[in-house]
């Protein structure tokens, strides 16, 4: 049984995951992931396997992540955790 000390740290790593494209979200992710694995929980792997997309740009995919600031991004209209294939940097950037 979980105590509270670690059910605070399941939805740290959950909400992490769930609203944060960037390191801070994807390394939760791995956590995440390999938890589900451990515990045979295939609705969670599922879960976490749908954010990750999500995270890729599948557009598809049920995502509530935040993205702050949108000027690194190639796209701010189209935001995503990595820039699309074929879609170059903005001027001046490398």
């Amino acid at each position: 049984m979980l105590d509270s000390v670690h059910m605070v740290g399941v939805c740290l790593i959950v909400t992490s995951h769930e609203s944060r494209p960037n390191n801070w979200g994807t390394h939760p992710c791995a956590s995440r992931a390999a938890a589900a694995l451990y515990s045979e929980d295939s609705a969670e792997l599922a879960r976490t396997a749908e954010v990750f997309k999500g995270y890729l740009n599948d557009r598809s995919s049920d995502t509530e992540f935040d993205y702050r600031d949108l000027s690194w991004l190639a796209d701010p209209d189209h935001p995503g955790g990595i820039n699309s294939k074929g879609v170059t940097p903005k001027d001046g950037e490398e």
